[in-house]
């Protein structure tokens, strides 16, 4: 190659390189060769036979990622998505598609590439298995980057494509401030509490909600009401929650004593402790006492 660079004539040291056993050659340094050279598609070839090589050996993740870095390295958007396109569904080891997927995840924040796999998703009928795992690594890396706002964007836009999807409902509903979004965020959280009213998290968090939006007395009457319906330790507890949320402290400490009532023998120890230290900060006047709401 030494040789090579003083004639300026590669041409029979690459078709040696190209014959040999690609055991015996570096593949990406090669491609990387071809890309600063100009020669898009053949650095994409050698790519493509780096990446089906690696594969074979159980390293596809990585190696598909590392492949693709290099084509967007040179401007080759398009190759590095026909790479990640062709690989990606044939990635079978859990961490292979993580990897994968964190690559796509990263340049779709980082340069606003790969849009189009994205959009293709949220055409979907239905957002499930690898595809879901897609989105929630783009969402996952958003809030990795302290980006709340363009994080809650691509929640909204799942939202729209997928309303069914409870789980990811119910993050586009914690995503809005509860003080300057609260209607947003409670309308979200009473579409969920009516399509699954014994979910403990959705309803817990709709009543935090109608406190932040000055609503407290209405929705604590109303989770109390729901408590009654099943009393069962985690219940009490969370309604033992919002009522300190709400300031309500001697309501709440009755309230975390029939928790420890209806608690499984195996828990009653962790509660007591629980109540002796709630019943520590009343005495201690830690946060001030309200109206009482009677607990029947």
């Amino acid at each position: 190659m030494e040789i090579c660079g003083i004639t300026g004539d590669y041409t029979p040291a690459l078709e040696l390189i190209e014959k040999a056993n690609p055991d015996n050659i570096d593949q990406m340094q090669l491609a990387r060769f071809y890309a600063t050279r100009g020669d898009l598609q053949k650095a994409e070839d050698m790519v493509v036979k780096f990446v089906e090589r690696q594969t074979g050996f159980g390293n596809g993740g990585w190696v598909v990622r590392q492949g693709a870095d290099l084509l967007a390295s040179v401007g080759s958007w398009d190759a590095a998505e026909r790479l990640v396109r062709r690989f990606r569904d044939s990635a079978t080891q859990s961490w292979e598609r993580e990897q994968i997927d964190s690559g796509i995840a990263e340049k779709y924040i980082e340069s606003n590439r790969f849009g189009s796999i994205v959009d293709e998703i949220l055409a979907k009928e239905s957002i499930k298995g690898r595809d879901l795992d897609l989105l929630k690594s783009i969402l996952q890396q958003y809030q990795w980057r302290s980006q709340p706002e363009r994080r809650q964007a691509f929640l909204e836009r799942i939202g729209k494509a997928d309303p069914k999807n409870r789980e990811l409902q119910f993050e586009l509903a914690n995503s809005y401030d509860p003080e300057t979004q609260g209607e947003l965020r409670l309308a979200i959280l009473d579409r969920l509490v009516a399509e699954d009213p014994n979910n403990l998290n959705y309803q817990e968090q709709r009543v935090r909600c109608l406190i932040a939006l000055g609503r407290g007395v209405e929705g604590i009457k109303t989770f109390q009401t729901w408590a009654q319906e099943k009393p069962i330790e985690a219940r009490w507890l969370a309604l033992s929650r919002l009522l300190q949320a709400g300031g309500r402290l001697s309501d709440a400490r009755k309230a975390l004593v029939q928790a420890l009532e209806t608690a499984d023998p195996s828990r009653k120890e962790d509660l007591r402790i629980q109540l002796a230290g709630y019943d520590t900060s009343l005495s201690g006047g830690a946060l001030p006492l309200a109206d009482a709401v009677v607990i029947g």
